[in-house]
């Protein structure tokens, strides 16, 4: 959730790029002390752009036109690849679709121009991938997205452990994540129901709770510049940080919280 455009208590679109390549150099740092990973899975989980679709204030507050928020994302997402894919044999970079990322015909949620893969944010995924296909020193970077009537995924790690990928809208709020995680199980859509580890932002904090046989899900904290509505209006806020974790034998461990300098 960088939010790339957006202005409010934090700053603008400036402080917005210093956070998150401060965090990214930092989490790269703590890998490459590491000794790299065998396999690394950079996840965009949605709402990497600000847009103009979910409010008219967007309109007047933003400081980035949607072709600049682009552009911005695009530049930010090629240094995560960069610093991450000498640290490791296997580089996935994941993204899903989510609201303020969807293309829409006007302001409002039920908006939407199209299918869920009309998406700014599986814009970028694919632009990178064309960027990066064919390069000998790449040739170990992967991407993936839903397919274009999902709003999520799953990818299975080198030790089988399966992991499921979500913005996290769809279920409506924080509490009923884990209940649509299981929905979803049930119902056989995305590949969840393989999935021991669901992966999910939209709501700006994080967490980790247990569902079903010992399911994790783990919500991802945001990195954007704040939301002051949100906070006047319920008196709650977190600090932006970017989240990392290590998974293995399906289960998900080691969290690491990396905030602004």
């Amino acid at each position: 959730d960088f939010q790339v455009g957006k202005v409010d208590e934090l700053g603008g679109s400036e402080q917005t790029i210093k956070r998150v390549a401060d965090m990214l150099n930092a989490v790269a740092s703590r890998v490459a002390e590491a000794g790299g990973y065998e396999e690394i899975i950079l996840a965009d989980l949605g709402d990497s752009t600000e847009g103009f679709g979910n409010t008219v204030a967007q309109a007047q507050t933003n400081d980035l036109s949607i072709t600049d928020q682009i552009r911005v994302i695009l530049r930010l997402y090629a240094e995560a690849i960069k610093l991450f894919a000498p640290l490791c044999k296997r580089l996935w970079f994941v993204s899903v679709p989510s609201n303020h990322c969807a293309v829409r015909t006007g302001v409002g949620s039920k908006t939407r121009a199209n299918a869920p893969d009309d998406d700014f944010g599986l814009l970028v995924n694919s632009s990178l991938q064309l960027v990066v296909e064919n390069r000998e020193e790449l040739g170990h970077v992967s991407f993936a997205a839903p397919q274009k009537w999902e709003e999520a995924l799953t990818l299975e790690t080198f030790d089988g452990t399966c992991v499921g990928f979500t913005h996290g809208h769809l279920a409506g709020s924080q509490s009923k994540v884990a209940s649509w995680f299981s929905d979803m199980s049930f119902g056989h859509r995305s590949g969840l129901h393989e999935a021991s580890v669901l992966v999910h932002g939209h709501f700006h904090n994080f967490g980790v709770s247990l569902t079903g046989d010992n399911r994790f899900v783990v919500s991802a904290p945001t990195a954007d510049n704040g939301s002051s509505w949100f906070s006047t209006s319920s008196g709650v806020s977190s600090e932006p940080a970017l989240l990392s974790f290590d998974v293995a034998d399906k289960r998900a461990q080691n969290w690491e919280l990396k905030y602004a300098a």
